[in-house]
């Protein structure tokens, strides 16, 4: 089988993080003997971040002839402004639309089905052209702030855009929900298959080997955070409720608009990932009060490395943490998140009892599972629709 990945968020050389939740997914449909086609336009503004990648490129770091394509055509992105009554996205989404199609006229053998990730603007378009060409397609339903799409789109858009597709890989109940709610779309066309992790990458390591590693104090209690520097994430509020705790340090893997600043900060900035698990095991907890996600690949990352986890009260994080590995507060309450944190500062046998529990927890979310599983299910739908 040979599918098309639809997507605007994949790695490539000047932004390597961006996106790696879609690469390891593809990944290991590729490690099933899928032939992969990632078709990942790139706005030519997106030059302010480094050099464009060439059109096409190969994922050579598997272990094997590599059967991932990834295709990069450039187009040109008037973002999505307001003007008057007209809004400049149309001319964006018609860009990237263009570029996406010209890609798939080139595909040599023809692919057996689209995969869009993302309602929009991949998850639409990936519709749109499986009508077009006679293929089924699949929308992976990922994103964070379902409920914006509401504010900024017409109900009978939002349904006559997705009132075709073939199937839905929604990665929380929450999410199947909104397909169901507010998309109209039949719950037999719709799985759930939340996040997973590679767990040859994100297990324990020993804590004070990882402390010495990175020069980090070991006689600090030491939180880690992880994701885009941005108000929904929240590592401004982890800041602000350690901010008088001077004994508590805090490592921010990530990057982002936000200017964080603090005596607490003991690391602050990206890693490559495969050094993402060495400092998370450098910590005591991990702290992610964020306000909405799909499905937290950082807090399953930082579960498999054995931390307990603070995160906050939304349907969101129901799917995949509990009150036997974490304390759920509410994001935007400093006060909630600082008691939660002192609280597995204090209680060594409760925080020695939520690692043995995350860790335990974890194996549920294996990447390669998932990716099995959610093959299994495409098979169906393809069975099925050359059979109608």
């Amino acid at each position: 089988m040979k599918i098309s990945i639809i997507t605007s968020n994949y790695p490539y050389s000047a932004r390597p993080y961006y996106g790696t939740f879609v690469q390891n997914l593809v990944r290991n449909f590729s490690l099933s003997g899928i032939s992969c086609d990632v078709i990942r336009p790139l706005s030519i503004f997106d030059s302010r971040y480094g050099k464009l990648p060439s059109l096409l490129m190969y994922d050579n770091t598997l272990a094997r002839k590599s059967n991932i394509k990834i295709w990069t055509p450039k187009y040109f992105s008037a973002s999505a402004k307001k003007i008057c009554m007209f809004n400049t996205a149309a001319i964006s989404n018609f860009n990237y639309a263009r570029a996406v199609r010209k890609i798939l006229n080139r595909l040599k053998p023809f692919p057996n089905i689209l995969y869009g990730h993302f309602l929009y603007p991949s998850g639409a378009l990936a519709i749109k052209l499986a009508s077009e060409f006679g293929l089924p397609s699949i929308v992976a339903v990922g994103d964070s702030q379902l409920k914006e799409y509401l504010n900024d789109l017409e109900i009978d858009k939002l349904e006559n855009d997705f009132k075709n597709v073939s199937g839905v890989i929604a990665v929380s109940q929450y999410n199947k929900r909104f397909c169901v709610e507010h998309l109209r779309i039949p719950q037999e066309r719709i799985r759930v298959f939340p996040n997973g992790i590679d767990h040859s990458t994100f297990f324990p390591r020993d804590r004070m080997e990882m402390r010495k590693k990175y020069n980090l104090p070991t006689n600090k209690f030491i939180i880690a955070f992880t994701g885009h520097f941005i108000k929904r994430k929240g590592a401004d509020r982890v800041l602000q409720a350690i901010n008088e705790l001077k004994e508590i340090g805090i490592l921010l893997i990530g990057a982002g608009p936000m200017n964080l600043e603090s005596q607490n900060i003991l690391f602050k900035g990206f890693l490559k990932q495969e050094l993402v698990p060495e400092m998370l095991s450098a910590a005591d907890i991990f702290v992610l009060p964020t306000e909405a996600e799909g499905s937290c690949n950082s807090m399953l990352e930082a579960m498999a490395c054995g931390l307990p986890i603070v995160t906050s009260n939304i349907d969101e994080n129901k799917d995949i943490v509990d009150k036997n590995v974490s304390i759920m507060v509410n994001p935007n309450n400093v006060d909630e998140i600082r008691n939660a944190i002192l609280t597995l500062k204090q209680n060594k046998q409760l925080r020695n009892e939520m690692s043995k529990n995350a860790l335990l927890k974890s194996t549920q979310f294996d990447i390669r599972e998932r990716a099995n599983n959610i093959l299994k299910w495409i098979n169906e739908i393809y069975e099925n629709f050359q059979n109608e």
